[in-house]
């Protein structure tokens, strides 16, 4: 999110409860490590809600 430039300048610190804990809270992170012989250390993150119509339209008319 940072690397957008809308969200350039934002802080992740007073998004963390909201973005973060929140949805580990609620079961909506789910976390995907490598397999152990994979050389890529990195693991994959998804976080995901669940919206109304009205609310999808608006993020994805955000996201044009």
């Amino acid at each position: 999110m940072v690397q957008i430039m809308q969200h350039s300048t934002r802080r992740l610190t007073p998004d963390l409860n909201h973005m973060v804990l929140e949805p580990l809270i609620r079961d909506r992170i789910a976390i995907a490590y490598p397999p152990k012989d994979d050389k890529n250390p990195l693991a994959d993150m998804v976080i995901w809600a669940s919206v109304s119509e009205e609310v999808d339209v608006k993020i994805r008319e955000q996201q044009a």
